[in-house]
């Protein structure tokens, strides 16, 4: 492109003026968990009892409660429990 004002760098050898910082929370909830090799983006939520499968990549999106998704871009694969925490579900302890 002839100009490089909206290209946004990521390498260390950018000059200070040309690299952008993307910041905020990352959120774990309750009973949440991660798999593998996951890439977590600034921003991002985990509900309560979700989990991330290996490899995914979470884009600053807010994850819904009791699911389990995967990829890259993140999509819920499958509701646990229902879609809502059962008594009958085995703790897991810390």
């Amino acid at each position: 492109p002839e100009s490089y004002e909206n290209v946004i760098k990521f390498s260390p050898f950018a000059p200070e003026e040309q690299v952008a910082l993307v910041s905020g929370p990352v959120v774990f909830e309750d009973g949440s968990g991660l798999g593998l090799h996951c890439v977590v983006l600034p921003g991002s939520t985990v509900c309560r009892y979700s989990w991330i499968g290996s490899s995914s990549v979470v884009n600053g999106d807010l994850v819904p409660e009791c699911v389990i998704a995967a990829g890259s871009p993140l999509r819920v694969v499958k509701q646990r429990f229902g879609g809502e925490r059962k008594a009958s579900a085995v703790e897991v302890p810390r």
